[in-house]
């Protein structure tokens, strides 16, 4: 049990809730500029990357032989620059057209549910080894729901910028 992890997992999730109370069901699926993922697109790809989590940390493990920390310094230093736009994987690629914020909600909560399930059940510093992220290998858990705390407060931030492009409008 990791109390200071299961803070930041509702801080993260209270966070997104609170942004996308912000929105009207109505401005889920309009495209607030050129070459930009509407609300909803960057909300199921939310949910695409982070419902995976719980289960790879719940599948094969190994113990690790080193502290990992500062993998977790790393995915920070790439997922917290703002600045950099990226690809995302084809397998958590967006492809709804029509969404609705109270099955956003939902599925969100469910997330940070499974999250805090892992964070309060299971050893945190155990090797996640049915997948690798790519260029950093093998996480442990702890770095699985880190990243995925990390991405999610990364996508509140887009989510926050979409909401001003579409109220400015």
């Amino acid at each position: 049990m990791n109390p200071e992890l299961q803070n930041e997992t509702r801080e993260i999730f209270n966070g997104m809730y609170k942004v996308l109370s912000k929105y009207k069901d109505n401005q889920l699926d309009i495209i607030p500029f050129k070459s930009s993922w509407t609300a909803g697109q960057v909300c199921e790809h939310i949910i695409k990357a982070n419902a995976g989590i719980p289960k790879l940390c719940q599948g094969r493990t190994e113990i690790a032989e080193t502290d990992r920390v500062e993998r977790i310094s790393d995915l920070k230093a790439i997922f917290e620059n703002y600045s950099i736009k990226m690809d995302s994987p084809k397998s958590i690629f967006p492809v709804s057209t029509e969404n609705n914020l109270h099955d956003i909600i939902g599925s969100l909560k469910n997330i940070e549910s499974d999250f805090l399930f892992v964070i309060e059940t299971l050893d945190l510093e155990l090797i996640c080894m049915d997948f690798a992220f790519p260029t950093f290998g093998y996480l442990t858990r702890t770095e699985w729901i880190k990243f995925g705390l990390i991405h999610t407060k990364r996508h509140s931030h887009q989510l926050e910028n979409i909401l001003l492009k579409l109220n400015a409008k």
